[in-house]
C-alpha cells in the first residue's frame, strides 16, 4: 500500500492560506477559504488533479468541480468546503489513511 502524506497541521493551514493555490483569485470572496479547502484535498489526491477538475473543470460532471459561471456555485464550494474539513478532521481517526488512500484514487480517476 502506498503510504500518505504525513497529516496536516493547523501551521500548514496558515501556510496554504499565506501561499495561496493555482487558479485561486487571492481577491475572489472566500479566497483564503477555497485557497485552504483545495491543498487539504491536494495534500491527499494531487494538485494537479485539484487544478484540473476542481478550480478549473475541463470535465462537466467532475467530482468536486467549482463552476464560477453557474448557479449552483454557493453549493459547489460548500461542497468542497465540507469535504476538505472532514478530510483534516477525521485525519487522526484510525483507518483514515487506508480511507484516504481508496478515496483519493477514486477522486483522481473519477
Amino acid at each position: 500500500m502506498a503510504s500518505l502524506p504525513r497529516h496536516l497541521t493547523v501551521a500548514d493551514l496558515w501556510q496554504f492560506a499565506r501561499t495561496g493555490t493555482d487558479g485561486v483569485n487571492r481577491r475572489a470572496p472566500f479566497a483564503e477559504s477555497l485557497m485552504i479547502a483545495t491543498r487539504i484535498v491536494a495534500h491527499y489526491t494531487s494538485s494537479q488533479w485539484v487544478r484540473d477538475d476542481v478550480v478549473n473543470p475541463v470535465e462537466p460532471d467532475a467530482p468536486l468541480r467549482l463552476d464560477r459561471g453557474s448557479p449552483n456555485y454557493t453549493p459547489q464550494f460548500m461542497n468542497l468546503i465540507d469535504v476538505s474539513e472532514s478530510i483534516y478532521n477525521l485525519q487522526h481517526i484510525e483507518g483514515f489513511d487506508d480511507l484516504m488512500t481508496s478515496y483519493g484514487r477514486k477522486l483522481v480517476t473519477a
